[in-house]
């Protein structure tokens, strides 16, 4: 008789071909794709690689290297550098994805990660909402050499959503919302699980958004059983063939959270900690200097969609410097399509092409003083320029309502 497991255990068992395994277990993975972008560390990342003289890779059909931070590239130096780690990589046989877009958000889009697989890469929890279990690499090196690495199968907790989102707020305020209660080691060491039929009344976007940043209460993942608008999005994206896996109704968590969406408000993180999340009526009024709406937690079609409603027939307040920057080519396109990004550009927003550049500073520094409200990652000191300046991570209409009034807003009041 089979012992119960979750999805997560399914997967990981099947790629350590394992018939079952169950938390605490030492396996041997192998990945069904790993991935790695570039960054400003690039130089340090690939400093060991290029010493030992490395010519190949287990599996480069199994790998993916993504440019997207970095982008535009910034100088001649940068530049030159970047065009010798492209160089090492055609010599692996690893595919360059470049100017396509932000990694985290690519990857699915171009149909790399599906239901029930195992993908290796940083901070692509996002993913876990197509049924992908996603870890950090940990030994990239062992990875890459030897195709397979050693992890610990991480227990599970079950998060149950009830209700439905009101207008308003999207998944990354339920995500503040559950982060602020549980703290910044709530999940140590555990993967997430979303279900309940909140989750599953939220689109795509809104679950990508509620995923992303899981690491902040010390999950390690999240995931859900793929549901039909699921598999739906994947095809939509793909032909590849995929076997979705679903955890069994029987199996074991660690714990189980419980959260009603129906009263749910806007959150916000205060700095300059992220898991320092309340209801952003405590920090209405807060003049700010800068509003960013883009990055891996956000800039999707829903986010830009929430945006243009608030900003519509509207402009931005004359002191702030807001940009936008659509997390993928194919988003911006859908955003086109649909007439958001006229309804963006007429309100006075900047709007960039897609970049990670935007969200740890690289374009738009922050300086000495100022005040930024964003859907970025983080919120800590620095993050995005000056040491002195403050970063407020917010959903996108919050975004969009703060530009206009010059201060922190409460985007429902547009709606």
């Amino acid at each position: 008789m089979s012992v119960p497991m979750t999805i997560s255990e399914k997967i990981l068992a099947r790629a350590s071909s394992n018939k079952e395994v169950k938390p605490g277990d030492r396996i041997n993975a192998t990945p069904d794709l790993t991935t790695w972008y570039n960054s400003v560390a690039t130089e340090e990342f690939f400093a060991p690689l290029k010493r030992i003289g490395m010519k190949q890779l287990a599996h480069p059909e199994r790998s993916l290297f993504f440019i997207d931070h970095m982008t535009p590239v910034p100088s001649v130096e940068y530049g030159n550098l970047l065009n010798e780690v492209k160089e090492m990589h055609r010599e692996w046989g690893v595919p360059i994805i470049e100017r396509m877009g932000i990694a985290h958000q690519v990857m699915g889009e171009m149909g790399a990660t599906r239901p029930g697989m195992y993908v290796s890469g940083r901070e692509i929890q996002a993913m876990g909402c197509l049924g992908v279990m996603t870890l950090s690499a940990g030994d990239y090196i062992r990875t890459w050499v030897v195709g397979s690495t050693f992890i610990n199968v991480p227990a599970t907790i079950k998060v149950v959503l009830d209700g439905a989102l009101p207008p308003g707020v999207q998944g990354r305020d339920v995500w503040l919302r559950i982060l602020g209660e549980v703290g910044p080691s709530g999940a140590r060491g555990c993967v997430l699980e979303y279900t309940g039929p909140g989750y599953d009344a939220m689109s795509i976007d809104d679950r990508m958004g509620l995923m992303s940043t899981v690491l902040y209460c010390g999950a390690v993942a999240a995931i859900a059983n793929p549901d039909q608008k699921v598999i739906d999005w994947v095809d939509a994206h793909t032909d590849k063939p995929y076997e979705a896996v679903y955890g069994d109704d029987d199996a074991k968590y660690q714990a189980e959270w419980r959260f009603d969406l129906s009263n749910m408000e806007p959150y916000v993180a205060v700095p300059p900690k992220p898991y320092d999340a309340r209801p952003l009526r405590e920090v209405l009024g807060r003049p700010v200097h800068q509003a960013y709406l883009g990055s891996c937690a956000s800039g999707r079609v829903d986010d830009l969609r929430l945006a243009a409603q608030v900003l519509k027939g509207q402009q931005k307040h004359p002191d702030v410097r807001v940009n936008v920057v659509p997390t993928t080519n194919l988003i911006m396109q859908e955003a086109a399509r649909e007439g958001i990004i006229t309804t963006l550009v007429e309100s006075g927003v900047f709007l960039s092409s897609p970049s990670c550049d935007f969200c740890f500073g690289g374009q738009s520094p922050l300086g000495d003083g100022d005040v930024c409200v964003s859907t970025g990652t983080l919120n800590i000191t620095g993050r995005m320029g000056s040491g002195k300046a403050e970063i407020y991570t917010v959903n996108a209409g919050v975004v969009a309502a703060s530009a206009i009034e010059g201060k922190i807003a409460d985007p429902r009041e547009y709606l």
